[in-house]
């Protein structure tokens, strides 16, 4: 059930980081060296 939870938690994360970038790609803002690697591993770091 744990297991379940820090997914679920994994999973909230990551789509407010795409909602945050969405949002600034319809800005026109751009973040160099952006990756979505980078964010999966960070968030794997935190478990």
């Amino acid at each position: 059930m744990r297991e379940l939870e820090e997914r679920k938690h994994k999973l909230a994360a990551l789509r407010i980081h795409l909602a945050e970038g969405a949002a600034q790609a319809s800005r026109g803002e751009f973040v160099q060296n952006y990756s979505f690697a980078a964010v999966i591993q960070e968030l794997d770091n935190e478990a």
